[in-house]
């Protein structure tokens, strides 16, 4: 599991100013509060740049720290 550190120095490494819009260009309909849960699940999973949703749920379930 990525500790805290980690994922802000990911999001620091992957500045994404438009979180809703990055979000919901992926065919997904998401409202401000699904698409900011996702960008902090993309920065402990580090996965800013994966489209493949099967493998970005893998790494969510990884990182999840219940497996």
């Amino acid at each position: 599991m990525t500790n805290i550190l980690e994922a802000i120095y990911t999001i620091v490494q992957n500045p994404i100013f438009e979180i809703k819009s990055f979000y919901t260009g992926r065919n997904r309909a998401n409202s401000v509060g699904d698409a900011l849960e996702n960008y902090i699940k993309d920065a402990f999973a580090n996965s800013f740049h994966i489209n493949d949703e099967k493998e970005r749920m893998k790494l969510f379930n990884v990182n999840s720290g219940f497996n």
